[in-house]
């Protein structure tokens, strides 16, 4: 289903039932896979799943790392270790109830 509101063009975004997306035209998904806690662990931008986002979560379901790929070759990896968020290895901050703490790296 297609809708047209102007200039743009709203195209469908399928659900399945239990309300969970699979794929979403206006933002360029094809395909979302979920586990067995209804979390996203696979979101794929292309028909071969090329250019994908995977997610791993731990048991309770706690996201552990996020997985970017482009071409079919890992791009950026994030790490969640509790309050600890590292981007390739790198810590970029540290999550606390009073926001956050972002590390700086002095050079020379």
């Amino acid at each position: 289903m297609t809708l047209n509101q102007g200039d743009r063009e709203i195209k469908k975004v399928s659900p399945i039932p239990n309300g969970n997306m699979i794929s979403d035209a206006n933002k360029g998904i094809d395909s979302i896979a979920y586990n067995h806690l209804n979390l996203p662990t696979r979101v794929e931008m292309n028909a071969d799943g090329s250019n994908r986002i995977e997610y791993i979560y731990d048991a309770a379901g706690v996201k552990m790392a996020q997985l970017v790929y482009g071409a079919d070759t890992l791009t950026k990896r994030t790490d969640y270790q509790g309050a600890f968020i590292y981007e390739d290895s790198v810590l970029q901050f540290i999550q606390h109830e009073e926001g956050r703490v972002v590390p700086v790296i002095a050079s020379g």
